[in-house]
């Protein structure tokens, strides 16, 4: 066999070398005083506004109580969506969109998993091992701000306040059992050697929530069923602002998965937010908790609907039809389990705001 030449044009050279370039100069981080978005806003702000314009909050008007001063998305001029640009490349990472309509604000966002201080804090804090993948400084937040620009509601989702409603001290026959359970429950205690640092108490290991939501308000929400969300008004109108984001994952020490992510869509004249605790213990259950807040910015109420579905493990199998694709990948699929579970309760909400 003899050696084959390859033989490398000019032309794909001085491409990587452009490419190094770029990587070199987007890990350069900005300096203090420099914007990275200055230019970008001025360019889109330079055409002519569309009719239902976004605004950003400025650092003047940013209430104290959010970690964002700023909202360093432009809007395009065409269909008013804001533009989410990729992370600067700064250490810690650090993606924090948001979007800004009347006297309402959204901010999101999306950090890094915590590291081990945070972590055994956060153990420490809840008495319990946290999921393996803990987005704890992962958020999203929702202001209504009043005249003087106070806080008047606010809804906050985070992975912390979730972890908070997980219960704990409970009696282990209470609790889902699989054949490894008691094994990977000795598994995530802390040891040093053989010597066991800390014993944490039985807890719910599937991490099981029914967190809907930090809430801030004068105003309380009042248990009203009657009171749907208008998917019709969420089918129409362009969607100007979209985030998705996990806020804690774990393994179950393979013998599943919880998973607690959160969606949100921003159009003119409302948003809707999904929160999704997806949980399948094998051989076992599936049980999937959405949280829904419907926000309507013209008529200032608010609803928030809070579902629970649930399913045996061998009910799910049953009603997957081999001939429509791979049965692993429909029981990872989130959507797909949540049509087919069983819904056992259904609340709903709702809160009228002042102007």
């Amino acid at each position: 066999m003899t050696d084959r030449k390859i033989n490398i044009d000019s032309i794909h050279i001085d491409n990587a070398r452009k490419m190094a370039q770029l990587t070199q100069k987007s890990r350069i981080p900005a300096r203090p005083g420099q914007s990275m978005t200055t230019n970008l806003t001025q360019k889109w702000s330079s055409s002519p506004k569309v009719a239902h314009h976004v605004s950003v909050p400025a650092l003047s008007t940013k209430t104290s109580t959010s970690s964002h001063n700023s909202c360093s998305n432009p809007q395009c001029d065409h269909c008013g969506s804001v533009i989410v640009p990729a992370p600067v490349a700064t250490l810690p990472l650090t993606d924090a969109p948001s979007i800004s309509i009347g006297n309402w604000e959204v901010f999101t966002t999306r950090k890094p998993i915590l590291n081990s201080q945070d972590t055994e804090q956060l153990e420490k804090t809840l008495g319990f091992p946290i999921p393996e993948m803990t987005f704890g400084h992962n958020k999203v937040q929702v202001f209504k701000l009043s005249e003087d620009r106070s806080i008047e509601w606010s809804i906050d989702f985070n992975a912390i306040d979730a972890l908070k409603m997980v219960r704990k001290n409970v009696d282990p026959s209470e609790l889902l059992q699989v054949s490894y359970a008691q094994d990977w429950v000795d598994a995530r205690q802390h040891r040093k050697g053989d010597e066991i640092m800390e014993i944490f108490r039985p807890f719910d290991w599937s991490y099981t929530s029914d967190y809907k939501g930090t809430i801030t308000s004068k105003v309380p929400m009042t248990i009203d069923n009657s009171k749907a969300i208008p998917t019709s008004k969420l089918q129409t109108g362009s969607i100007l602002f979209f985030n998705d984001m996990i806020l804690f994952e774990d393994e179950l020490g393979d013998n599943g998965i919880s998973l607690l992510n959160i969606k949100i869509r921003v159009m003119k004249d409302c948003l809707l937010i999904l929160q999704r605790l997806f949980l399948r213990v094998d051989n076992v259950i599936f049980r999937v908790y959405d949280t829904r807040v419907y926000i309507d910015f013209e008529k200032l109420e608010v609803i928030r609907e809070f579902k629970r579905l649930e399913a045996s493990y061998q009910e799910i199998r049953l009603q997957i039809n081999v001939g429509t694709g791979d049965p692993r990948a429909l029981m990872r699929d989130t959507a797909w389990v949540a049509d087919h579970c069983k819904e056992v309760f259904k609340e709903r909400e709702y809160v009228q705001l002042s102007g």
